[in-house]
């Protein structure tokens, strides 16, 4: 009886997924001439990578989350993800975050970036610093250009044409 109960309880434990991963979109907005930024990242690993930099808890969507949430999450991103049109580098204006138990979605706005920029520069980090198999996906989208990237480790920044 032990046993089973033993079994039992270790089964009801919640798991620690096996991989880490974040998902980035950037999408071209030509109304208002912006961009908008949608970073996915798995709750618990990006709480406790600010946690080793910043010694925040942040605690998302809790009771006690952290008061200056929108500040720190917006020092973290534009220091390890940063973006270039046309060689000149932009900042990202931090909007809200959406978070349940296993994932946050932050999001992010870009203005004032001229309408005929011909070449991007997106370097992503994101959680880089403690996991060596993170895995970081981008998709950028500007009216009929999509493209998609695989970054890791190691292969942190990518560089395309926007024409």
């Amino acid at each position: 009886m032990f046993k089973l109960l033993y079994i039992l309880l270790i089964a009801l434990l919640p798991m620690k997924h096996p991989i880490h991963v974040s998902m980035a979109n950037i999408e071209y907005i030509a109304s208002d001439n912006s961009y908008n930024f949608t970073i996915k990242v798995f709750t618990d690993d990006f709480e406790k990578n600010i946690y080793a930099l910043y010694k925040v808890e942040l605690n998302a969507g809790k009771e006690n989350e952290y008061k200056n949430y929108g500040d720190i999450v917006s020092k973290y991103v534009n220091k390890y993800f940063k973006i270039k049109f046309d060689d000149k580098a932009y900042k990202l204006k931090y909007i809200s975050k959406k978070s349940n138990f296993e994932a946050t979605w932050l999001s992010f706005k870009l203005s004032g970036v001229n309408k005929t920029v011909n070449k991007a520069e997106i370097t992503n980090n994101i959680m880089n610093q403690f996991y060596r198999d993170q895995t970081n996906l981008l998709i950028f989208t500007k009216e009929d250009l999509q493209k998609a990237f695989n970054m890791n480790y190691t292969d942190t920044i990518v560089k395309f044409s926007l024409n």
